[in-house]
């Protein structure tokens, strides 16, 4: 029963930390104009993201970082590209959204109904040497965390499964190492975290 509460209250923490984050990195993106092979946007809200533009290989194409942009406006001119599927990657902190681009001889047509987004894994010191791994999992699928010390030996190996908020508290308060590198692989994305414990 005490698990089964302390498992709950971890959750709860989690839920509201990723609500309050949210209102922080959170963005929307509206086309707002289209014309021929050219295709104008905006973004709101803007903290920290990572723009990625892949071909249909997930080749990178462009990529470009913006900090702290109340809107921000870009034009993508795809004239020069070969007809086919694109992708616009906007990551942020907390979030990966991916908007498939389709590009023809009639012009280029950013599809928002054709959108994938999955939140990121979160790596949160806490005291006396503790560290937490959190994930929302919408679709349950699992996560994979690997943690390798300062020598880069690896320390930990686990596939987490099986529930909405996956989750894993590491307790390096013993350890001699003290720089943590977590590679953690969801779906097809790979993080990396690197930790000082202190």
């Amino acid at each position: 029963m005490k698990n089964i509460l302390k498992l709950s209250l971890v959750i709860g923490a989690l839920i509201v930390s990723l609500n309050a984050n949210a209102s922080d990195v959170d963005f929307s993106l509206n086309v707002t104009k289209v014309e021929g092979r050219t295709i104008s946007f905006t973004l709101n809200k803007v903290q920290k993201i990572d723009l990625t533009l892949l071909d249909q290989n997930h080749q990178m194409v462009y990529s470009e970082h913006f900090d702290n942009k109340p809107v921000l406006k870009r034009t993508y001119n795809f004239a020069h590209l070969p007809n086919g599927t694109y992708f616009l990657e906007a990551e942020t902190p907390l979030k990966v959204v991916n908007y498939v681009i389709t590009v023809s001889n009639d012009g280029a047509e950013m599809n928002k109904k054709e959108v994938s987004e999955m939140y990121k894994p979160v790596v949160a010191q806490l005291n006396n040497g503790l560290v937490s791994v959190n994930l929302l999992s919408v679709d349950h699928s699992p996560l994979e965390v690997k943690v390798y010390d300062d020598n880069y030996n690896l320390v930990y190996n686990e596939t987490l499964s099986g529930g909405f908020n996956l989750g894993k508290r590491f307790d390096f308060s013993k350890s001699i190492s003290k720089d943590f590198t977590f590679v953690m692989s969801y779906k097809d994305k790979t993080f990396t975290k690197n930790i000082t414990v202190k």
